[in-house]
């Protein structure tokens, strides 16, 4: 097991961002979380990394408990992330941001010139490798944020929406590039809104709302849960048609 989350807790105030969640990942799996806005997914990846530390409740990674462990040691253990708005540095090139994410990220002591070069080339950058992040599309912004996930060597790989605001052709292309990161043996937990993407890559499906996860499992069985039809897709109880 990969990542364990034990009766995980975390309040700001009335306001619960999560509330007892248990759930694990396995290595190599691909696992999709869904939930309406404010549901707690974004906290739920904060919590995970360090972002946010929990009131109550244990994080293991590798077996280890990470529960207080800062960001930097998650990420130096292999534990990447993207986030749903793309921060690179603006006034580094796309070159020089992968460069820096290798550097005090990466969980081993050197990384080649040549990998980050692979990088490059496998998120479809490498003419761009000159270029100042700042001045870059939104697709390939979120190209470099999965890029800069990877420059660290994690084993474990955080989506937080990367789909977003793209067209369905960029969407297309960004769906087979974490499909093919998966099948090459990097774990993604996948957060997205796009629903048809993230059920064409993942295996298994939690849904969250108002912090609690309220269904996990296959994903059409999960999809077609009468509480999530509810919660997540605004379908009343009595329509027995079923979710594609």
């Amino acid at each position: 097991m990969l990542l364990q989350l034990t009766g995980v807790n975390k309040r700001f105030g009335a306001v619960v961002a999560a509330d007892d969640v248990t759930m694990h990942v396995e290595k190599g799996e691909a696992l999709g979380i869904i939930g309406a806005n404010g549901a707690g997914k974004s906290s739920l990846f904060n919590l995970c990394t360090g972002v946010l530390k929990a009131d109550s409740g244990e994080i293991k990674f590798h077996g280890h408990d990470v529960t207080r462990a800062s960001v930097r040691e998650r990420c130096r253990e292999g534990m990447g992330r993207s986030f749903q708005i793309p921060k690179p540095f603006e006034s580094l090139t796309v070159f020089e941001n992968l460069l820096t994410a290798a550097e005090f990220g990466c969980k081993d002591d050197r990384r080649s010139i040549g990998e980050t070069a692979r990088i490059l080339e496998i998120t479809g950058l490498a003419d761009k490798a000159n270029t100042e992040a700042g001045k870059l599309t939104l697709l390939n912004r979120k190209r470099l944020e999965l890029a800069r996930a990877l420059a660290t060597t994690p084993d474990l790989l955080l989506l937080d929406e990367i789909a977003g605001g793209l067209t369905e052709g960029e969407c297309h292309e960004l769906v087979e590039l974490i499909k093919d990161l998966n099948a090459q043996g990097v774990t993604i937990v996948w957060i997205e809104h796009i629903v048809h993407a993230l059920l064409s890559v993942v295996s298994r499906l939690i849904v969250l709302e108002r912090g609690k996860i309220i269904a996990q499992g296959e994903p059409k069985a999960v999809m077609n849960d009468p509480e999530v039809k509810r919660s997540y897709l605004g379908i009343d109880d009595d329509m027995d048609e079923e979710v594609a």
